[in-house]
């Protein structure tokens, strides 16, 4: 299987996805397993305190689950068909990165997991589990 490139998968994302390009998303790299997205949280990302909002983690994991399946699918569809997420610790306001692993690449659905990291940090703050429908256009 023949992969595509970071920024092949960057271009794909920000012509089809222009909200991409607000959120300061960015393809790090694809890889054997998977994928590694980064996003930078604004100030409206947070929550009082200065913890980085859920909605967003959960952004950077359907993020990264999509680029690495577009990484090896060619850009067909695949749409987010489940996932559920567990915080281990608070995200801090800097960087988020998304390292998506494919467990699963079946027929119609595909299953990943992604932790999710701040900053230079060596630990987690979240770990995700999602699959994405892969529907036929047909």
């Amino acid at each position: 299987m023949s992969l595509l490139s970071a920024a092949e998968v960057q271009k794909m994302i920000s012509e089809a996805l222009p909200l991409a390009l607000e959120t300061q998303f960015s393809v790090v790299e694809i890889n054997e397993t998977g994928a590694v997205v980064e996003m930078t949280p604004r100030e409206s990302d947070l929550r009082p305190g200065g913890t980085v909002s859920g909605p967003l983690v959960m952004a950077v994991a359907d993020a990264a689950m999509y680029c690495a399946i577009l990484s090896r699918n060619g850009g067909e569809m695949a749409v987010t068909s489940q996932m559920s997420i567990n915080f281990l610790s608070r995200p801090k306001p800097s960087v988020l990165r998304g390292d998506a692993e494919i467990l699963k690449w079946g027929k119609r659905t595909v299953f990943c997991e992604v932790r999710i990291y701040c900053g230079s940090e060596k630990s987690a703050v979240a770990i995700v589990t999602g699959s994405y429908s892969l529907p036929s256009l047909e």
